[in-house]
């Protein structure tokens, strides 16, 4: 931090108040620089004490498992420089940056919806949505379709370097009057290149689709444009041009569209299907888009004009599950798709599982030696040898005890007077020690403190008062994670459980 001149402050915090806290300094290019403030009081001094916090987990943690980058911001900061965008399949540490504001967080998707979340609350959070758009792609002009789509080999086409590579897709000449349907070369972005395909079949074009709330079911009405061909009725005979049109409930033989499982779009007329004008020779930067009779060529192969994809503009399936979840001392905000919820347990990957696929997850994390750089590193594949050298370099522990009859305990005065005789039976302790944790399960089944004094009236002092003797009396269970560093213990889980006592007082 000292060697970064254009860090920026963080924001107010209260020194008048015994606590700890965490502080968030960007740096030039608004990376999080995350400190822990100790705020303490001696007598009628307040010590403020600044810690780093390279060996401590974060306080909160944004992870997007979803495909698509979302932005997200401390909920009322007006400062448009403090939100941050974190990327597809990745993690970002974070902290706020105004502390005496509430702490809420205002996460969304650019061109999609938004909503505001309590990190304090593990539940789940409002639904993000975002307009999933598609390209009407010509899928022999990308290369990635040419190589797997088993056509012959290009001196076996005539022209067929003429068109690969050339990225076309459908696109709208705005220059005439007519919205015609034209082929150009894919520019992310462009509007008039995005469609979206209505429940009832329709295409719309976005770029003639007035803006929407994304979390609102699109409505439907007869002023929008669709794709429809240029004149009034279809030629089983003749290719006629495809043009935007305003939705006729009369023209849905034309304005209902159908993308085939072979490769083809197709309205609801038979025997017609879009295609390129002139065959091959109209895949080209300006081609006109037609609808046409079916071609076949040799073994049934549809012909390369008329092979049309859908492509995403965004990945996914336009919906977001977000929820807050605890993963130790941190809380997580984790965004994943809808689809990937919905997902079979069957068909999940397990963590750590050789099905896993851990190239599919990128941690991003702060290199203090490179302040203004942002390191993103891929964790690498273990292999056999990797999993040998670790068990021959770190071995666990692992520790069972077992006492059926349990241990007794008497309390002596210093006069050599028994006082009271403890009885703890059915000791039950599973220690695990692992390179990344240490796990403690113990568990007493009974416990009775008997009282040995004798005028008393009553010999049973405290009992455990249980309905199920399998139920133990006492049980622990721990988890700590093993860090290098040496000032602070990180436990993932804690759990004390003591059941009902009574007593007797003498």
């Amino acid at each position: 931090m000292a060697d970064d001149n254009k860090c920026r402050w963080s924001g107010g915090i209260r020194i008048d108040k015994p606590g700890s806290l965490n502080i968030n300094m960007r740096s030039s290019n608004q990376q999080s620089n995350i400190m822990h403030v100790e705020v303490s009081l001696r007598g009628a001094t307040f010590f403020v004490i600044f810690n780093d916090y390279n060996d401590i987990p974060p306080p909160y943690r944004i992870d997007n498992l979803s495909e698509v980058d979302v932005v997200f911001y401390q909920s009322k900061v007006a400062d448009m420089s403090l939100r941050t965008t974190c990327r597809a399949k990745t993690s970002c540490a974070y902290s706020w940056d105004e502390p005496i504001l509430p702490p809420t967080l205002t996460v969304g998707v650019k061109g999609g919806s938004s909503a505001t979340y309590s990190l304090e609350r593990l539940e789940e959070g409002e639904k993000l949505y975002y307009e999933n758009f598609i390209y009407i792609a010509m899928t022999h002009t990308f290369d990635r379709q040419s190589q797997q789509s088993g056509l012959p080999s290009s001196s076996a086409i005539q022209g067929e370097e003429s068109y690969k590579r050339k990225q076309l897709v459908f696109d709208i000449d705005i220059s005439g009057s007519d919205k015609c349907v034209v082929l150009r070369p894919k520019e992310p972005g462009r509007r008039s290149q995005l469609w979206r395909m209505t429940t009832t079949g329709m295409l719309q074009n976005e770029a003639f689709i007035p803006p929407r709330d994304p979390r609102k079911t699109p409505s439907e009405t007869s002023d929008m444009l669709v794709l429809d061909i240029a004149e009034l009725t279809a030629n089983p005979q003749r290719h006629i041009p495809l043009a935007l049109r305003k939705a006729d409930e009369r023209r849905t033989a034309t304005q209902t569209w159908f993308f085939d499982v072979d490769g083809r779009l197709h309205c609801n007329i038979g025997g017609l299907v879009v295609q390129a004008r002139h065959g091959m020779q109209g895949l080209y930067n300006g081609g006109e888009v037609v609808l046409g009779p079916t071609e076949f060529t040799l073994q049934n192969r549809v012909p390369v004009e008329q092979a049309i994809e859908r492509q995403k503009n965004l990945p996914g399936s336009g919906s977001l599950v977000v929820k807050v979840v605890a993963d130790g001392p941190t809380r997580v905000l984790q965004l994943s798709d809808i689809w990937a919820n919905q997902q079979p347990a069957s068909q999940k990957s397990v963590p750590g599982s050789s099905s896993s696929n851990r190239e599919d997850w990128i941690l991003v994390s702060n290199e203090r030696k490179m302040a203004d750089s942002l390191v993103i590193k891929r964790p690498r594949v273990a292999s056999i040898s990797d999993a040998v050298d670790e068990e021959n370099t770190k071995k666990d522990i692992e520790m069972v005890i077992w006492l059926r009859d349990g241990v007794g305990l008497s309390l002596v005065n210093d006069s050599l007077q028994e006082l009271a005789y403890i009885t703890l039976t059915g000791i039950d302790v599973h220690y695990l020690e692992s390179s990344g944790e240490i796990n403690l399960n113990a568990g007493i089944n009974n416990i009775q403190v008997d009282n040995q004094l004798q005028t008393s009236l009553k010999p049973v002092v405290l009992f455990a008062s249980k309905e199920d003797e399998k139920t133990p009396a006492l049980s622990l269970a721990v988890t700590k994670l093993q860090t290098s560093t040496k000032t602070v213990d990180i436990y993932k889980r804690l759990i004390v459980t003591l059941c009902k006592m009574r007593k007797h007082p003498h």
